[in-house]
């Protein structure tokens, strides 16, 4: 039987505060946060014992586009892609932007998830 078909991403619509973007790709990075416990009762050369951390650092995402103004340092708000299945709040963490002969001025931003949300402004 041969494998299913993946999805397309075309139609996908990406928002990060209260303004959409034209985007081209998009990549959502999770991690598992953990935190060493070993205690020195442990035998020399044996495994270090880990935990799930009690706090875990937001999902990271990352687009790449075209027509987007610079976040603001710090820059904080609501955030979906719904094909993507991200919805909620994230800060800009990092912003880039580059040009290069015969081409548009594109972006790279990335955004950490947070669950506190932002204060208004």
């Amino acid at each position: 039987m041969p494998p299913s078909a993946l999805p397309s991403a075309q139609g996908t619509t990406f928002t990060f505060a209260g303004t959409s973007f034209k985007v081209r790709k998009i990549t959502r990075k999770r991690t598992t946060q953990e935190i060493e416990v070993s205690t020195l009762d442990l035998a020399e050369g044996s495994d270090a014992v880990y935990e799930p951390a009690p706090l875990n650092d937001g999902d990271v995402i990352t687009v790449e586009g075209y027509d987007m103004p610079a976040p603001g340092q710090d820059a904080s708000g609501a955030i979906t892609c719904a094909k993507f299945g991200i919805s909620g709040y994230a800060i800009c963490t990092d912003y880039e932007i580059s040009g290069e002969v015969k081409g548009k001025i594109q972006f790279t931003a990335s955004f950490r998830m947070t669950t506190v949300v932002p204060p208004s402004p």
